[in-house]
């Protein structure tokens, strides 16, 4: 049996350049799984580009407002991490209410080196590195 013959298994994405190439699973000739690119995705991978074009929006608009003074830093780091406030609780074990407050750019300059080294560890960064917008 030759890849063609195979019927579409499963899928995964591979990275080329900027494009998501969807690949399929089939069996080659001697009988072991291969992966092959997937022909006709052209509209996922305009959906997906769509998709990181929105994200990265609302990252930089994020970005400009923890710079203007509007939010503290955790915002920029929560929305390039696509984290929300109650992914957050989860992770860390705080309350809601708590984190609401920690956007606050005076509540947040004030946190002790706890709290920072939590949300540093949960975005894997270093607490010193979370007051740094890029």
């Amino acid at each position: 049996m030759n890849s063609i013959d195979m019927p579409f298994c499963e899928k995964d994405k591979s990275r080329e350049g900027d494009k998501y190439i969807p690949m399929e699973y089939t069996l080659n000739e001697s009988g072991k799984y291969v992966k092959i690119p997937a022909d006709g995705f052209e509209p996922e991978n305009i959906a997906l580009k769509q998709v990181w074009e929105s994200i990265n929006e609302r990252i930089e608009n994020t970005r400009k407002r923890v710079i203007l003074g509007e939010l503290s830093p955790l915002a920029y780091y929560m929305e390039k991490n696509q984290m929300d406030i109650k992914k957050i609780s989860f992770i860390t074990g705080l309350p809601k209410r708590k984190i609401k407050k920690h956007l606050i750019p005076d509540v947040f300059r004030k946190l002790d080196s706890d709290i920072l080294n939590l949300y540093a560890r949960v975005f894997e960064i270093s607490a010193e590195r979370i007051f740094q917008i890029h």
